[in-house]
């Protein structure tokens, strides 16, 4: 024995599951758009951020060692000058990374400390070998150089690969999770789907 349901009982029905099945779509729609928005804006910023730390501070160590080398005083202050304008450019670039740290990125901010460090003591020695060259001792300076620089030098990269290669990780992390959240998707959709075959093809009706 079948009992129909009333007209309007039916229109109720397929009202709230159009309504359910519209809400769980958006939900899962809006967690890929959520994923894909902060691999944009957060991970493939800092990793930019981070690319670029690396390429100015090997760019103003060279400007650097030509600087030492050379015997020609004018030659010399254009490189230190070429130095300073790579210095100033991660001086700008460390001012809008540290901007996009957020709070709840605790080893984010351990490791981005870390380099900041480094760099200072790789310009402190920098600072010292460029008296010594101001004061005459080329040698003094030079030696200065391969032993003191080379060595803060070696841990400023290294801390700038470290920064790096975290962005690196995040970011295939993030990814990961653009990719589950698509694929979660996929998966609502096709439920969706089938879901609305067999409400519409099943008459509204009890047995």
């Amino acid at each position: 024995m079948k009992v129909a349901i009333p007209p309007l009982g039916s229109f109720l029905f397929l009202l709230v599951f159009l309504v359910g099945v519209g809400a769980v779509g958006y939900s899962s729609a809006n967690g890929a758009k959520r994923q894909a928005i902060l691999l944009r804006e957060d991970t493939l910023r800092k990793l930019t951020y981070s690319a670029e730390l690396n390429s100015y501070q090997a760019e103003g160590y060279a400007r650097g060692l030509l600087a030492i080398e050379s015997d020609d005083p004018q030659r010399r202050e254009a490189y230190r000058a070429e130095g300073r304008k790579y210095r100033e450019q991660i001086d700008a670039i460390l001012k809008d990374y540290e901007a996009s740290i957020s709070p709840d990125q605790v080893k984010v901010r351990r490791e981005f400390d870390n380099f900041v460090a480094r760099r200072q003591e790789y310009q402190e020695a920098g600072k010292r070998v460029f008296a010594l060259l101001e004061a005459g001792q080329k040698e003094e300076a030079r030696k200065l150089a391969d032993t003191a620089l080379l060595a803060a030098y070696r841990q400023y990269t290294d801390a700038g690969d470290t920064l790096f290669n975290q962005d690196i990780a995040a970011g295939n992390e993030r990814a990961r999770e653009v990719e589950a959240a698509c694929t979660k998707a996929q998966y609502l959709t096709a439920a969706i789907c089938i879901a609305a075959f067999l409400v519409g093809y099943r008459p509204f009706s009890y047995s």
